[in-house]
């Protein structure tokens, strides 16, 4: 995230306001999200969800300060009313707020280059590998996990039909995005009358032998949730140094790697 928590103070720059006043302006307030929020804006709070960790409440923690890349509270209608928006292209009761070409943009995979994202797909601010259905053309979402709460948008841009599901427990990250496809293939059936397949493999993929140079071409540092990252080849897999640990990257035949990690070197994990 500290991708978009640069752009957001880039944005204060530009503009020459506060970046939360800058998307209420431009954004919360145009498409009427009416229960949206940031952090710091105690007096537009409405009564919301309490939220558990392992089922029990956790009082979310207070943030210091708007973070760009996180920090919205909103509910299903104020994320409904962004997706219309962006399956129409931008437009909302006729005023333009972002270009058409924006959009587009939006959807166009942007790390295609990046041989360690493998298949996995990012567009501006959407996962475009985000869905497990199949055969309906591109998906795409985004997922939050936030003070105890979890968030899955995900739509579906060429049927124009996308899903909002909310939890109020930091557990629910994986239901979330469950229950998203599974009515999403509800409704492409019932509004479409399609039947999408699911593209779960419950079979595991089998370990390949893959050329010397192919290995070498991702040798190098790279960005992950873990930090930084150091790859090097070694005997037709990769390993993966992190701060805290060293990891094994064994190519499989579907073109992902498995990861293998073993406790003091001795025990596989």
């Amino acid at each position: 995230h500290p991708g978009y928590i640069i752009l957001g103070d880039a944005i204060a720059a530009v503009s020459g306001k506060p970046y939360d006043q800058f998307v209420r302006e431009t954004l919360i307030d145009p498409l009427k999200m009416e229960s949206a929020f940031f952090e710091p804006e105690t007096s537009r709070a409405r009564p919301f969800a309490k939220s558990y960790v392992s089922g029990r409440e956790q009082p979310p923690l207070p943030l210091n300060g708007v973070l760009p890349a996180a920090g919205m509270y909103g509910s299903v209608l104020d994320l409904a009313a962004f997706a219309k928006m962006v399956f129409a292209g931008g437009n909302v009761d006729g005023q333009q707020l972002f270009r058409p070409e924006t959009i587009q943009e939006m959807f166009r995979p942007q790390n295609e280059d990046v041989p360690m994202d493998g298949s996995y797909r990012v567009g501006l601010g959407w996962m475009l590998s985000e869905s497990w259905i199949t055969g309906v053309g591109p998906t795409a979402g985004h997922e939050g996990h936030f003070n105890n709460y979890s968030t899955k948008l995900l739509l579906l841009p060429e049927h124009k039909l996308g899903v909002v599901v909310l939890a109020n427990s930091v557990d629910a990250g994986y239901l979330v995005g469950t229950v998203a496809d599974e009515i999403l293939r509800a409704v492409l059936a019932e509004k479409k009358g399609v039947y999408p397949g699911f593209g779960i493999s419950r079979t595991p993929a089998a370990k390949v032998s893959v050329p010397q140079e192919s290995l070498d071409r991702l040798a190098g540092f790279y960005s992950t949730h873990m930090g930084i990252i150091q790859v090097t080849p070694k005997k037709n897999r990769l390993l993966a140094r992190t701060p805290e640990a060293k990891l094994e990257l064994i190519p499989l035949e579907n073109g992902f790697f498995s990861v293998k990690y073993s406790l003091l070197g001795l025990f596989p994990v």
